[in-house]
């Protein structure tokens, strides 16, 4: 098990749940999604980091390719499942939380003078970067595809699109799935086949052979 990996995901899943609470304030909601990301992100890195390389280590190309239509319909029902789920356990919805804050502290801090301004120019800052960056869509699409999945970067989008993700999906969205898909997949057997593989067959030669 790569704790380094396991580390980042408890990391994510804190920040997004911290996140969540900080703009809820709400215990529950922060249960929902640290609890919804942790069931999550432990498949993810089964998948990823458990089944993924060995079937691409063992099959090479043909491997490769069984992997990407397994993971357009394993993130298909995913993307589906989320969509009928009353809880939105990604926590994509605190992102109008974080627009609506951005906004709020940057008219605070253009009518503040002296030691305000100064306090407020920190925050003021890094809010206005993440309002850029969820509201650039092209930002959280590439970002969201490569570090985690075409489900996760369709939902964001649709959420984008409609201020709701569990909307019925139009041609449009389907195609931004497959687009996503497409990308991540193609990021991820490239990570594979130069980092993950590489890493096991040292690892299996310095300690199994």
């Amino acid at each position: 098990m790569n704790i380094q990996k396991v580390l980042e995901i408890l990391f994510w899943i804190l920040i997004v749940s911290g996140t969540v609470f900080y703009f809820t304030k709400s215990v529950k909601r922060m249960f929902q999604v640290a609890g919804g990301l942790a069931i999550f992100e432990s498949w993810n890195y089964v998948f990823d980091y458990g089944l993924w390389p060995i079937v691409q280590g063992c099959f090479g190309g043909i491997g490769a390719l069984v992997m990407i239509i397994l993971a357009f319909i394993n993130n298909f029902i995913l993307l589906k499942w989320y969509r009928k789920c009353q809880v939105d356990w990604l926590g994509i919805t605190v992102t109008d939380s974080v627009i609506k804050k951005s906004i709020e502290i940057r008219k605070s801090f253009d009518v503040s003078h002296g030691l305000k301004k100064l306090i407020l120019a920190l925050p003021t800052l890094v809010l206005f970067i993440a309002e850029k960056a969820i509201t650039i869509r092209l930002i959280p699409f590439l970002v969201l595809s490569a570090l985690q999945d075409s489900f996760v970067a369709t939902a964001f989008y649709l959420h984008q699109e409609n201020g709701n993700a569990k909307v019925e999906l139009k041609a449009k969205d389907y195609f931004v799935f497959v687009l996503s898909t497409i990308y991540s997949c193609l990021i991820y057997t490239l990570f594979s086949e130069w980092v993950i593989i590489p890493a096991f067959k040292n690892v299996w030669q310095t300690f199994i052979q």
